[in-house]
């Protein structure tokens, strides 16, 4: 399933952590977790994930390709955690 938030939220949650730069959202997933999450790019190759559950932002620190990240967040023995990520 996939659901949308709208882009003026994204944004304020972004420019709200200092964050400059194009915002180009990617999708939003509710993986078998049950989370809402929402991956998107800012600027190049700067990826991060919005969890709209509980409000918290996630920068991806090892992948800087779309088509990886979504692999392992799609992948139910990954997901989320198998990501090097920090909260922002």
């Amino acid at each position: 399933m996939h659901t949308h938030i709208q882009g003026g939220q994204m944004e304020d949650e972004v420019r709200g952590r200092g964050i400059d730069g194009d915002i180009r959202p990617h999708y939003g997933i509710a993986p078998w977790t049950g989370e809402e999450l929402y991956l998107f790019e800012v600027g190049s190759g700067k990826f991060f994930v919005f969890n709209a559950i509980d409000g918290s932002m996630l920068q991806v620190r090892d992948q800087s390709d779309l088509k990886s990240i979504v692999d392992i967040l799609d992948d139910e023995n990954k997901g989320l955690p198998a990501l090097d990520i920090d909260e922002v």
